[in-house]
C-alpha cells in the first residue's frame, strides 16, 4: 500500500487547516458512510435510489462494496479530507440506517470528504489489501439493491452514453467528489480538487468528470470545461459533463 502521508494541507477562508491524504482501509466503513450521505443530496441519486430513506443499509453496502474495488484497482487512489467530528452528522442520515456505522464521537477527526479518481499510475497492492477486501466481499448478501429503480438506472445511462463520448482520451476520471453535508463550505471540495487536479497535471493526462451543480462549481475554478445536458424523468435535472486538460496545456 502507499503511503498514507499528507499530500497537501490548505487553509480555507475561515482559517481552518484541511489535510488531504490516501484513505486506508480501515477506513471502509467512514468512507461509506460519507459516499450514502452525501450522495443522497444528488439529483442523480435520488433518481436511481427511490427508496434509499427505507433501506438505507442496501445504500451503505453498495458502496461499501463499490469502495473494496477501488481499493483492488492499480490505478485507482482514494483522497480524504479531514475534518473535526460535527455533532449533527446523523440529522440527514434515515432511521433506519444501521446505528453502528455511525461516527464514534465529538473531537475526533473524521473523513469528510472523498475523491476517487481512476486511471493513474499503477501501485502496488500490498498484502493487507488482498487479505482483507476479498473478505469484505461476503457483505454482498447485504446488499439487495432494494434503494434502486432499474429502469432508472437503465435510463440514466442511456440518456448520458452519447454525451460521455466526450471523454474519449481521457486517461483519468474522477469517479467520486463527495462531501459529507455536515461539513458543506468549509473548503474540503476545493482542498480534494487540488490533489485531484495535481494528479492529473503530475502524470500530463486529460481528466473527465461527470458533475452536479455543486461540484461543477468547484471544478470550473480548476480548468474543467462542462457541457450541460438535462436528464429527462418525473423530475428533470442537469448533469454536467467536463473535461480537463493538464495545466501546462490549459489555454
Amino acid at each position: 500500500m502507499e503511503s498514507v502521508g499528507v499530500l497537501a494541507e490548505l487553509e480555507d477562508r475561515a482559517g481552518r487547516q484541511h489535510v488531504v491524504r490516501l484513505a486506508t482501509l480501515e477506513e471502509l466503513r467512514r468512507l461509506a458512510f460519507v459516499l450514502m450521505t452525501a450522495f443522497s443530496f444528488s439529483p442523480v441519486n435520488q433518481f436511481q435510489r427511490p427508496k434509499y430513506q427505507t433501506f438505507p443499509g442496501d445504500t451503505f453496502y453498495d458502496y461499501y462494496l463499490q469502495l473494496v474495488d477501488a481499493f483492488l484497482d492499480p490505478t485507482t487512489r482514494i483522497y480524504v479530507s479531514e475534518d473535526s467530528y460535527a455533532p449533527d452528522e446523523e440529522k440527514p442520515v434515515p432511521k433506519a440506517f444501521p446505528k453502528k456505522h455511525f461516527c464514534p464521537g465529538t473531537g475526533h477527526k473524521v473523513i469528510a470528504g472523498v475523491a476517487i479518481c481512476r486511471g493513474l499510475g499503477r501501485r502496488k497492492i500490498g498484502k493487507k489489501e488482498q487479505g482483507l477486501c476479498p473478505t469484505a466481499r461476503k457483505w454482498y448478501v447485504c446488499s439487495q439493491a432494494r434503494d434502486k429503480d432499474s429502469e432508472a438506472v437503465i435510463s440514466y445511462v442511456e440518456q448520458t452514453k452519447s454525451a460521455k463520448e466526450k471523454f474519449k482520451g481521457c486517461d483519468m476520471s474522477i469517479a467520486t467528489f463527495v462531501v459529507h453535508p455536515s461539513y458543506w463550505g468549509r473548503g474540503h471540495g476545493t482542498a480534494l480538487a487540488v490533489v485531484c487536479t495535481s494528479a492529473a497535471d503530475n502524470r500530463k493526462v486529460k481528466a473527465c468528470v461527470s458533475a452536479t451543480t455543486m461540484s461543477k462549481g468547484i471544478l470550473t475554478r480548476f480548468g474543467f470545461k462542462f457541457e450541460d445536458l438535462e436528464v429527462m424523468c418525473e423530475r428533470p435535472f442537469p448533469i454536467s459533463l467536463g473535461v480537463r486538460l493538464p495545466s501546462n496545456t490549459n489555454g
